[in-house]
């Protein structure tokens, strides 16, 4: 199937689900706005988690910088899923639906990215609600680690995704997303 064509049912599917009684998406009013917005706000804290990362190596605590990278990649669900004219009201079950809707809309044009996110996303979800909720010391430096790396790859594909959705060729500040090595 054409990129097109699976664009045009994740389209379909993303009105569906706004359609069902009791559910998290919602139409936007100002898509392009909320999208490049979310976008600014998946750096902001991607650099956060690699401002954190020294102190947080040096006392053996991986959970805030974990959870910050975490955060930039729902972010970048969000602004996909902005720039396709919807949100995901918050509450019980917002980052699942985030995730989950976000892996099918990034498939379309970039399978292997997509794919990645639909791998990474129950174990990352997982583990933030467990080091968010319940425990400190959840994540460990290779988890980190491989989060950091799975985001350096997923960010450009919603930068890139994103801006074709809402016509703008070039997103200020969001060509690189540099995986540390620690």
């Amino acid at each position: 199937m054409s990129p097109e064509l699976e664009e045009s049912a994740f389209r379909r599917l993303l009105d569906l689900e706004a359609a069902k009684e009791r559910t998290l998406v919602q139409r936007l009013a100002r898509p392009e706005a909320v999208a490049a917005q979310a976008l600014s706000l998946a750096r902001t804290q991607w650099d956060r988690a690699l401002r954190e990362l020294p102190g947080a190596a040096a006392a053996g605590d991986f959970d805030e910088p974990y959870l910050n990278v975490y955060r930039s990649i729902i972010s970048g669900c969000k602004a996909l899923l902005a720039a396709y004219g919807y949100r995901i009201q918050g509450g019980d079950g917002a980052h699942f639906e985030s995730l989950r809707l976000a892996a099918m809309g990034l498939v379309v044009w970039d399978p292997e990215a997509g794919r990645l996110l639909e791998s990474i996303r129950e174990p990352i979800r997982s583990a933030r609600n467990e080091a968010e909720y319940q425990r400190p010391g959840v994540t460990t430096q290779a988890e980190l680690r491989q989060l950091f790396a799975a985001a350096a790859d997923l960010l450009p594909a919603f930068v890139s995704q994103v801006g074709r959705l809402i016509g703008a060729s070039y997103l200020p500040g969001l060509a690189a997303w540099n995986a540390p090595t620690f």
